[in-house]
């Protein structure tokens, strides 16, 4: 599927990825059919995970990028073949320091029961979600509040959410368009 969709947010702190233009997040799946997202200590709200995923490298293809954040962040080596491509989201914020654009290309792959996860440091640890619970996860990025503060940025939850409900909705509904062919 190469499917790309725009999304037009209005924002008012950009988000790190806006800087960085394109990166990957991969839905990824076990067996049983639950989503296997990663946690953030002491960053996300506790009851938010997302999917897991980062920045393209120069000269890194986004499928490359996928097969390497999730070796990087579960510490599992996966068949460049067992990737799915889902599709990829333009996202276009209009922010206090002017439009900006990003670009997330999107995988999901299937984990073999035997998978042995191994969380680095990028993220706390996994959190599964059954469709129903993944749903209601996207809902609650969608209606986010607070802000994230640090010595060196700041952003708004809701901000956050806008950009990133809409990417993990995309991602359920071409998921689901997937398994289903």
């Amino acid at each position: 599927m190469n499917t790309t969709v725009t999304e037009e947010v209005v924002i008012n702190n950009p988000i790190g990825n806006l800087y960085r233009k394109n990166h990957v997040l991969i839905l990824i799946v076990d067996e049983q059919g639950k989503f296997i997202l990663g946690k953030k200590k002491d960053f996300y709200p506790s009851h938010v995970a997302r999917m897991l995923g980062g920045g393209i490298k120069d000269g890194e293809t986004p499928a490359r990028s996928a097969q390497r954040e999730i070796l990087e962040e579960l510490g599992v080596d996966i068949p460049f073949s067992s990737l799915n491509t889902l599709g990829s989201v333009v996202t276009k914020a209009d922010t206090l320091e002017g439009a900006m654009e990003m670009q997330t290309w999107i995988y999901q792959v299937l984990l073999p029961k035997s998978t042995i996860i191994n969380p680095s440091d990028d993220i706390s640890g996994i959190q599964l979600f059954t469709q129903t619970e993944y749903i209601n996860l996207i809902q609650d990025i969608l209606n986010l509040t607070g802000e994230f503060k640090t010595d060196k940025y700041s952003f708004s939850w809701a901000d956050w959410g806008k950009i990133y409900g809409p990417i993990h909705a995309h991602a359920l509904e071409w998921y689901k368009n997937h398994k289903d062919k």
